[in-house]
């Protein structure tokens, strides 16, 4: 609706002569609060629509309904879940980094070294910037007896950018099991 403003003799002199537009006298009404929050919600979801036309490519990487119950499982520490779900999420994406990546760590976590191993080096395949996982390839290696790996995997991650002080932990304790090795 279109409230219209009260024109005084000025403006009827003005209007007469072409002076103003006729539009300067018909402004809209002022909206209510609660319209410009629905206009902003409005605006939101158009928003994230063609947000999500635009990067569907990507949809893949985000997960589907196993990969959220798997992260569920992982950080209930639920890992034997957590392995089942991944594995299942693997089957339907299997360029979903994120799925190796957790997968691995529910497999590190319960200790059992060589697929987590498998799933480490897919992960750092399909994403090689992953230093965590670079980290804890090489804590894998050295529990499975593999020290100088281990070694040259800390050496990749600290390059990459790693936590130096987690890494020099990591190298010594390797160098001392290599020492008592010898």
């Amino acid at each position: 609706m279109k409230e219209i403003r009260k024109l005084d003799y000025l403006d009827h002199e003005l209007l007469a002569h072409n002076h103003y537009p006729r539009s300067y006298f018909m402004r809209e009404k002022e909206k209510s609060p609660f319209e410009k929050i629905l206009n902003f919600i409005y605006f939101l979801f158009i928003a994230a629509l063609i947000c999500l036309l635009l990067f569907s490519s990507k949809i893949e990487n985000i997960g589907g309904d196993h990969y959220w119950v798997g992260r569920w499982a992982y950080w209930n520490k639920n890992y034997q879940t957590a392995i089942q779900e991944f594995s299942l999420e693997i089957q339907l994406y299997p360029t979903n980094e994120n799925a190796y990546r957790y997968r691995g760590l529910s497999y590190f976590y319960l200790q059992d070294y060589p697929n987590a191993l498998q799933d480490f080096e897919k992960t750092l395949r399909l994403d090689s910037t992953q230093v965590e996982i670079m980290i804890k390839k090489a804590v894998a290696l050295k529990n499975i007896g593999e020290y100088q790996k281990a070694l040259k995997e800390l050496e990749k991650a600290q390059i990459k950018g790693g936590d130096r002080i987690i890494i020099n932990q990591y190298r010594s304790e390797i160098n001392q099991l290599l020492q008592t090795q010898e």
